[in-house]
């Protein structure tokens, strides 16, 4: 089984959900997926990874303002998030953590 370095998380109320797997995986690069509501918690999220994990900013990577609500608008955006890290790490498996958001998110990416 290839191991992932990128991983996707949607920040959510809780860091412990996604910081576990970030923990046991620990990937090279940690992508988060911050709507306008959890933008304090993305901050905080990021401090959380620096802390806890030593992961440096540059291997962090933010995608604010993603959409809570709105099933199509949630996709699109989830869709530009993965073409975008696609671009950036072509051969990396990107490994998205079903964690985080709210379940209209999960299930919009």
């Amino acid at each position: 089984m290839k191991t992932s370095n990128v991983h996707l998380v949607i920040v959510t109320g809780q860091a412990q959900a996604n910081l576990i797997p970030i923990l046991q995986f620990k990937p090279k690069i940690v992508a988060l997926a911050v709507s306008i509501e959890m933008k304090k918690n993305g901050n905080d999220f990021v401090k959380l990874l620096n802390r806890a994990a030593d992961y440096l900013h540059e291997n962090i990577i933010r995608f604010d303002d993603v959409p809570a609500m709105n099933l199509q608008a949630i996709e699109n955006k989830a869709l530009a998030i993965y073409q975008a890290l696609k671009e950036k790490y072509p051969t990396e498996t990107i490994t998205y953590h079903a964690t985080g958001g709210t379940g209209i998110m999960v299930l919009g990416f």
